[in-house]
């Protein structure tokens, strides 16, 4: 599959400028920034709604693609990559859910959905780095709001106990 003719056909899809095979392109109140990775098998790609800020996308995108390898070869469906920063921003990390847990181009290209990695900013207390599928999808579509870049921080928990006392647990034997 060639993703760069597919990515480049969006409606409206311009180069990033400084960016290599990254584009920009909006619809009616979304703003999508796309990159491919080194070895062109996946695009990464960040979807905004409402406030927008391109230096923030065009970061998040450099960073995701300098990452790609982690995400992409990760056996995860959600990754987690800290260290990010971007001036204006107090965002910390840049998570990536897969097509396990996104739905991104589901309906029109299967091929497009299937190589796509959809990147969002975060804060690194949001994620625990474990998340199981199940829980991916929670925080992708239920809690984190990841289209909104003036969303708040959304801290992830998670408890387990085992009292040897009584022998109460909360998980395994």
């Amino acid at each position: 599959m060639d993703l760069t003719s597919k990515v480049a056909a969006q409606p409206g899809a311009a180069p990033i400028e400084g960016l290599p095979d990254a584009w920009h392109w909006s619809r009616m109140i979304f703003n999508f920034d796309a990159v491919l990775t080194p070895d062109h098998t996946h695009l990464l790609e960040m979807r905004v709604m409402g406030r927008y800020d391109a230096a923030l996308a065009q970061a998040v995108l450099a960073f995701a693609r300098e990452h790609s390898t982690a995400i992409t070869d990760s056996g995860r469906p959600l990754v987690a990559l800290g260290g990010f920063t971007c001036p204006g921003w107090e965002f910390d990390t840049i998570a990536a859910v897969g097509p396990g847990v996104h739905d991104n181009h589901a309906q029109d290209d299967a091929d497009l959905h299937k190589a796509t990695w959809t990147l969002f900013p975060g804060y690194r207390c949001e994620f625990s780095g474990t998340e199981t599928e199940e829980e991916a999808v929670h925080l992708f579509r239920l809690a984190l709001q990841p289209t909104k870049l003036d969303r708040e921080r959304v801290p992830f928990l998670r408890m387990r106990y085992d009292n040897t006392r009584t022998q109460s647990h909360s998980t395994g034997p």
